[in-house]
């Protein structure tokens, strides 16, 4: 009886050697499994981070394009003025060359 309770014995202890080994193998996965997803994390933060960087960047452009087209609209309103003054000027000459042959 003692050699089949020493043998039953045996067995559990390989049975649960086997399991030890098996949850130890998991848990080195697990590990190298937790690392992996802390490094993603990281690189997804470094990447965030420069998009934000970008993201003030692209409105810094954006802003100085906003003050270019105000400088256009400025600029285009005093051509079209300097045109009407050259129009006025050009009728007021002709008048004052009509009035002179006279």
């Amino acid at each position: 009886m003692k050699k089949y309770f020493n043998r039953i014995k045996e067995e559990l202890d390989a049975i649960v050697e086997e399991k030890a080994m098996g949850l130890k193998d998991l848990s080195i996965e697990l590990n190298v499994h937790e690392k992996t997803v802390k490094e993603v994390y990281n690189r997804i933060e470094q990447r965030g981070s420069e998009l934000s960087e970008r993201a003030g960047e692209i409105e810094a452009i954006h802003d100085r394009i906003d003050n270019y087209d105000a400088v256009l609209k400025e600029l285009a309103d005093m051509t079209h003025r300097v045109d009407d003054n050259l129009k006025k000027l050009h009728e007021e000459s002709i008048f004052v060359d009509n009035v002179g042959k006279n």
